[in-house]
C-alpha cells in the first residue's frame, strides 16, 4: 500500500490506498478522489519522509506512526514485553538478543505481532533506540 497525504480540504489526516487520484480544489475545480482499498488513518497519525541517521541494518517501518501515551502505552508496553518473554522463553537462541519491535511500540507498532519483531544485539538495538527516542524529543512541543 502506498501512504499519501490528502488535502486538508478533504478533511482527511492521511491515507493509506492502493490507488489514489485526488485533483487540487483550487479556483472552483471540484475535487475528485478515487480511493480503492483505503483506510483514513487515526487522527494525530503522521508518517516519517527524513530517515536521516536511522541504521542502515534495520528494516523502516512504514506506520502510520501515532505517539502512544499514557494508560494506553503503559498497557501495549506491557503486552510486548509478555510477547518479548515468551518469545525468549521458546528460542534458547535469543539468549543475550533485545527484541527490537521494527515500528515501536511507542509509535503505534503492534506489541505482539512476530512480524513487527526481529532479535538484536545490544550493540545493533542502542542506536536503533537511540533514533526512536529522539524523534520523539523532536515531535514534544
Amino acid at each position: 500500500m502506498t501512504q499519501v497525504a490528502a488535502p486538508a480540504a478533504l478533511g482527511f489526516v492521511g491515507i493509506e490506498a492502493e490507488a489514489v487520484e485526488v485533483v487540487d480544489m483550487t479556483a472552483n475545480v471540484r475535487a475528485a478522489s478515487v480511493i480503492s482499498r483505503a483506510e483514513v488513518a487515526e487522527e494525530g497519525s503522521f508518517s516519517i519522509s527524513d530517515w536521516s541517521g536511522y541504521p542502515a541494518n534495520l528494516p523502516k517501518p512504514a506506520g502510520p506512526f501515532r505517539l502512544l501515551e499514557g494508560e494506553e502505552y503503559a498497557t501495549a508496553r506491557a503486552a510486548a514485553n509478555a510477547a518479548n518473554r515468551e518469545m525468549h522463553a521458546a528460542d534458547a537462541s535469543l539468549d543475550g538478543m533485545q527484541i527490537h519491535e521494527i515500528q515501536p511500540v511507542k509509535f503505534g507498532g503492534s506489541p505482539t505481532d512476530p512480524a513487527n519483531k526481529i532479535p538484536l544485539s545490544p550493540a545493533d538495538h542502542a542506536p536503533a533506540t537511540s533514533w526512536w527516542n529522539q524523534l520523539m524529543r523532536d515531535l514534544e512541543p
